[in-house]
């Protein structure tokens, strides 16, 4: 993650969608769906999707692209190339004049990239209420009678 400068950088994005290798994007038209985001921890930026009122670009949240590695935004706001150490950033949001790494507006940048790494956020699993109800009633028997054993 270098600028155009020389300087480091640690990027990353989230998109609230799951990834597939369907070859098409995730789109959200709404604006209250436009919640993914692309952001540079190095520098404490974070860059929000495009509501309608600003660009319909902003819609596309991710690439879904078996042949690429993690892609953010319509115009490869983060691009993650098929070797997975380079890439491109296009200088994202329409309201700021940069992208990620300072670079003006308009511009690709090519970078390269020490490490990826790609997470999933899952809920954990509730237990059934039945569960709980088993379990909670073995626990308080247990509890009575070691109560009564040692009265």
């Amino acid at each position: 993650h270098v600028n155009s400068s020389g300087a480091a950088f640690m990027i990353g994005g989230y998109d609230p969608l799951a990834w597939n290798s369907s070859g098409t994007y995730n789109i959200d038209p709404t604006n209250a769906g436009r919640t993914a985001f692309i952001f540079n921890l190095t520098n404490n930026t974070m860059q929000a999707q495009d509501l309608l009122s600003v660009l319909n670009s902003g819609q596309y949240q991710t690439l879904n692209d078996a042949s690429l590695g993690p892609t953010f935004g319509g115009g490869a706001d983060i691009q993650v190339g098929t070797n997975l150490n380079s890439g491109s950033l296009y200088a994202y949001s329409y309201g700021s004049g940069f992208n990620l790494l300072g670079d003006v507006t308009g511009t690709n940048t090519l970078v390269t990239y020490d490490s990826v790494d790609v997470f999933k956020f899952t809920p954990a699993p509730t237990p059934e209420p039945l569960t709980l109800l088993i379990g909670a009633s073995g626990a308080a028997l247990f509890l009575r009678r070691r109560v009564r054993a040692r009265a």
